[in-house]
């Protein structure tokens, strides 16, 4: 009912025209989306199992279910999988039930009030530091490159799946054509220090740790 139900609320935009923003970022960004909707709580806790071992991550507009669906809560802690919840509307401003869903005690981060546009943001969050070094790999050009700096974010202590380095990307990173990579503490989670020194070791690169206040 989008483009139909309390416009001044959703917008007037559809749902076509909402998968058509999600196709056309996912393919920007090299990922692959496969948009769903259904009105029936059942099928979609079937499709979050599903995507416990088809997708890497979950962007969820749960609507209602929300607010009372436990059974959705459990499915999408059980992927372990990053999610994002979304909503049209800004929950926060309306009524008072519509402030909590229950859901989001599964979500890595919250999109909200911000229409059909924060599907395209979401597409963007999911998309990853490897991700996007992938994307900028064949943009690199001979000399001196940049450096990929991990600075820790406001709320970040209380992620479920905090940003990683890893070898992977190192070597990503040296593709791109970056000189090397700063990591603020708290910043992002390093998986296998000792690879990872030997990785940019053998690149080139440099991989700096910074403590707090530095």
């Amino acid at each position: 009912m989008l483009g139909v139900r309390e416009t001044a609320i959703y917008g007037r935009q559809t749902l076509a025209d909402i998968e058509h923003l999600c196709a056309r970022k996912a393919k920007e960004v090299g990922l692959a989306a496969d948009f769903r909707q259904s009105n029936m709580e059942g099928e979609l806790v079937t499709w979050v199992q599903e995507a416990r071992t088809k997708s890497d991550g979950i962007i969820i507009n749960p609507g209602a279910y929300g607010h009372t669906s436990i059974a959705l809560l459990d499915a999408l802690r059980m992927t372990g999988k990053p999610v994002i919840e979304l909503h049209l509307s800004n929950i926060h401003r309306r009524e008072e039930f519509r402030h909590h869903t229950y859901t989001s005690q599964a979500a890595t981060g919250i999109i909200c009030g911000l229409g059909a546009h924060g599907y395209v943001l979401a597409v963007e969050a999911a998309e990853g530091t490897d991700a996007m070094l992938r994307r900028c790999g064949p943009l690199a050009r001979p000399g001196p490159g940049g450096v990929l700096v991990k600075a820790k974010k406001p709320q970040q202590d209380v992620r479920l799946d905090p940003p990683t380095i890893g070898v992977t990307t190192v070597e990503l990173a040296a593709a791109a054509g970056l000189r090397g990579i700063v990591v603020e503490a708290g910043g992002a989670m390093i998986i296998d220090s000792e690879a990872v020194r030997q990785a940019a070791d053998r690149h080139g690169l440099f991989v700096l740790c910074l403590a707090e206040g530095e």
